[in-house]
């Protein structure tokens, strides 16, 4: 359950009556407000969500009741989310991937850089590091201006970088203590090897980096960076927990990598129950290495999936994550330390962290250039739109796995390219008629060599066919489609009249279904004449005019236009219908009379305008849509005649 309200915590004032710029009153009773104490996650039982959710709309009605005489009523219209990044100059990681997540979830951004880079989608080649007393310039520039709401802090690549930002975190949550303001959200994705296993820090910046996780609500490693946190927690000395272990001595050159997905998560609970903070275990190194990581012990465990919108039982176990089977999952996980759960609606057990199961699909690919940072970014900027921490990661998956599926389609960069942060947004960069008339001609092409190769049966039905038609003085369009034919089209350009928001576009489709009518009972006449001479011909099948289509495929089309029109969008509707009026315009418009010709042509453009303006402002998986309704459409016409 999503709902924009319900950070607001009981533990703000309600006293202030002042208000100021950015004044603490305004910032507390704030929609997108929560307080040290909701970091910890609300409870997941029904009555306990319930009466938790009601509280917080409670407190909320309340303190906006109590701005009276002229206070300020004034909200932020969207969450303030800070980078602390790297930059990337291919743009597919470090600040430039943040920003471009923060967009794509509709927060403002904003962005201090820790280190410049030159890389691309093949690799780092350098890496100047920003001053410290530059990069607190930075910091003390956006947190002395303006008000954080959440935060992702990335790549700190030395020491002196981390005590940097540390020191500057510690001040800024203490400024807000000090001055009643909510406590802002933390994701750190702790940078320290790449995918394949290379490090990205000197052992003591490595140190350094544990010093900072602590303050993190969640953190966000990588396979080989759980590996070495794993690792040092448990060789931390007993009772000191990971927040001392910048004073603990790295016994090992190399982490030890897990073997299995269940193995992964075993140590993203070492993790999380040594620094006390939430992890983030990712399943994606499994799947790029098309890796089985299910256990025996769960071999049905990817039978049922529940959706993204079902919740998961808290006591469900993780395993069948991510593999080759046939249900293609590729699983992540939330890790919870038990000090964070709720008593109230956890079923976990004393003492013992809580794993959720991230539901995803395996998305086939190796384009996975910043996807790291992608999800840290995503994740501090839903965090403020949902309850807690286990649907905000639900949120995040399910954006991933869409930018994700839309990474091969980018072409950035000849290595490990990018993801497509802009998989929801319309495809500007594409003409829709350029995709569909390569579509169109290689449908044609395929039509008209099998017409020049046919079957001896086909033959001798197409001579058939053609003395017929020679008895047959009709040469108009409706004499080509039977009556049912028509009148699928027919519905599907008054659904399409409904759709349209310009009044020029619903004349237009009225203009054309009214056509479209007139040919139907055209249609029908000519049926029944065909079929007179056929009998007189002592032709046993009608094989004239309309008959000629494959009633099977016409019978196909009926449905499609009909479940398309089902759709309610306008640019799936343009998107069916243009087959039908340009292969129409193909095969028969050289026999029409030289009028119903040129008229066909004009519909066949006007509709191409249509189809082209619907994709512009399509979102990409609506674009993918109606090009694949049309490629569908394309092959059914094809096939009825």
């Amino acid at each position: 359950m999503a709902y924009e309200h319900a950070n607001v915590h009981e533990s703000h004032s309600s006293s202030q009556s002042t208000c100021t710029s950015e004044s603490s009153q305004q910032q507390a009773d704030s929609p997108l407000a929560h307080d040290s104490a909701a970091h910890s996650s609300p409870a997941h039982g029904s009555d306990d969500r319930f009466h938790h959710s009601l509280a917080q709309i409670q407190h909320h009605a309340a303190t906006t009741l109590s701005r009276a005489n002229g206070a300020c009523t004034a909200y932020p219209s969207r969450a303030r989310v800070l980078s602390v990044e790297g930059s990337d100059p291919i743009g597919g990681a470090g600040t430039m991937a943040d920003m471009k997540a923060f967009t794509a979830h509709g927060v403002f951004g904003y962005a201090a850089m820790t280190c410049v880079c030159a890389q691309n989608t093949q690799g780092v080649t350098d890496i100047v590091n920003m001053k410290p007393d530059f990069l607190r310039k930075q910091l003390d520039s956006v947190s002395s201006d303006g008000i954080i709401d959440s935060m992702k802090i990335g790549m700190l690549g030395t020491p002196e970088i981390v005590d940097c930002v540390r020191d500057w975190l510690v001040d800024l949550l203490h400024d807000y203590e000090r001055r009643g303001l909510p406590r802002p959200w933390i994701v750190i994705d702790p940078v320290m090897y790449a995918k394949s296993g290379d490090s990205l820090l000197t052992p003591e910046a490595e140190q350094e980096l544990r010093s900072i996780l602590p303050l993190a609500d969640i953190i966000t490693p990588n396979v080989p960076e759980l590996a070495a946190l794993a690792h040092a927690g448990a060789h931390a000395p007993t009772g000191t927990g990971a927040s001392n272990t910048a004073n603990t001595p790295n016994t090992a050159n190399a982490p030890t990598m897990p073997r299995t997905w269940d193995e992964a998560v075993n140590m993203a609970c070492v993790v999380a129950q040594d620094l006390g903070v939430r992890v983030y275990a990712k399943a994606g190194m499994f799947a790029l290495q098309a890796s089985e990581n299910r256990t025996a012990e769960s071999p049905a465990a990817d039978a049922q999936q529940p959706t993204a919108q079902q919740p998961e039982n808290p006591e469900s176990s993780t395993t069948g994550a991510c593999g080759a089977g046939p249900s293609m999952q590729c699983n992540d996980a939330l890790v919870e330390p038990a000090a964070l759960c709720n008593e109230g609606g956890s079923s976990a057990q004393a003492g013992s962290p809580r794993i959720t199961t991230l539901y995803g699909p395996r998305v086939e690919t190796v384009n996975v250039h910043g996807t790291g940072d992608s999800l840290s970014s995503s994740l501090a900027a839903l965090r403020p739109r949902f309850l807690d921490w286990r649907e905000t990661a639900q949120a995040a998956k399910d954006w991933m796995v869409g930018a994700i599926s839309g990474a091969n389609d980018l072409h950035v960069g000849k290595g490990h390219g990018p993801i497509d942060f802009t998989w929801e947004s319309a495809p500007t960069s594409r003409l829709f008629t350029d995709e569909y008339w390569a579509i169109l001609s290689q449908a044609a092409s395929q039509h008209h060599d099998d017409a020049n190769n046919p079957t001896a049966a086909q033959s001798q039905q197409e001579s058939a066919s053609r003395d017929a038609t020679a008895h047959n003085a009709t040469s108009t369009l409706a004499s080509q489609y039977p009556a049912e034919h028509l009148d699928a089209y027919v519905r599907a350009l008054i659904a399409a009249a409904s759709e349209a928001s310009d009044a020029s576009d619903r004349m237009f489709f009225i203009n054309c279904a009214s056509k479209a009518s007139a040919q139907i009972s055209a249609a029908r006449s000519h049926a029944c004449s065909a079929n007179r001479h056929c009998c007189n011909h002592g032709i046993e099948r009608c094989t004239c005019g309309s008959e000629t289509l494959n009633n099977g495929a016409c019978s196909t089309i009926g449905d499609t236009l009909r479940a398309t029109a089902d759709q309610h969008s306008l640019g799936l509707l343009a998107a069916a219908l243009l087959p039908h009026v340009w292969i129409a315009s193909l095969e028969f418009g050289p026999t029409l009379a030289d009028s119903e010709a040129d008229e066909l042509s004009d519909i066949a453009s006007r509709m191409a305008q249509i189809a082209n303006r619907e994709a512009r402002l399509a979102s990409h998986r609506d674009y993918q849509r109606m090009i694949d309704t049309a490629r569908e459409l394309t092959h059914l016409e094809y096939s009825a005649l």
